[in-house]
């Protein structure tokens, strides 16, 4: 039997957000969380798992969101902390829990990439992209005349997710030993 994340209107969810790399071309799958084998009590939407040696790990996790629900617009919350700490709360609990220091969110219209690491200071911080819209584009800059780049070239939510499981696919698990903030009120 074939299975494949589906999104809300039925559609291949890997086809959907573009995933498009080729077997082997990077040591890192997608699947649903049970197929980790992990204990862990809670269940991310997705999580970017290694097999090495008979041994399977986890080296990502993804939580998704519908788009057409107000409180997940992902675009307003980077401008509003309290918000944007609210919205990755359950991925960034999953990453530190699992040991992943990469993982993302996404809304199906845009993606925030998140990694937890430790600062020189010893302290943990959770670092975040800008929203990334599944619409968007590779716009290459041109140097002007000095040789330098007065912008940065904009990058497709395909090439940001290539990269960022690239990342993940040769991280080491972290070890993320503060105390769990993350607080659900219903």
């Amino acid at each position: 039997m074939s299975m494949a994340f589906r999104d809300v209107s039925n559609r291949p969810l890997v086809k959907h957000l573009g995933w498009s790399w080729r077997p082997g071309q990077i040591n890192l799958y997608f699947a649903d969380f049970k197929s980790s084998g992990s204990n862990y009590g809670n269940i991310p939407d997705v999580v970017g798992l290694q097999d090495v040696a008979g041994n399977t790990t986890t080296k990502m996790v993804g939580e998704s969101k519908v788009p057409w629900v107000d409180d997940h617009n992902l675009q307003a919350a980077v401008y509003d902390l309290p918000s944007l700490r609210q919205k990755t709360a359950q991925p960034v609990q999953d990453m530190r829990a699992l040991g992943c220091e990469y993982g993302f969110i996404s809304t199906y219209n845009h993606t925030i990439f998140l990694r937890q690491f430790q600062s020189p200071s010893g302290d943990w911080e959770v670092w975040y992209s800008p929203p990334i819209s599944s619409s968007s584009y590779y716009l290459p800059t041109v140097p002007n005349p000095q040789g330098t780049y007065l912008v940065l070239p904009r990058v497709s939510m395909k090439q940001c997710m290539f990269y960022v499981c690239t990342l993940a696919s040769a991280a080491n698990p972290v070890n993320n030993q503060t105390a769990p903030w993350v607080i659900y009120t219903h």
